[in-house]
């Protein structure tokens, strides 16, 4: 996991990653449940 060990230390760049993994599970779960998508937050 070379590639990912560059992350540390850049707090945004792990924010950012941290939301989009959020978000895409947030928008596989509803689909499974037969649900809208969420919206995004403002």
């Amino acid at each position: 996991m070379a590639v990912w060990d560059d992350l540390v230390g850049q707090t945004r760049v792990e924010e950012q990653l941290s939301a989009a993994a959020l978000d895409a599970d947030a928008l596989v779960t509803a689909h499974a449940a037969g649900e809208p998508a969420p919206r995004p937050p403002r």
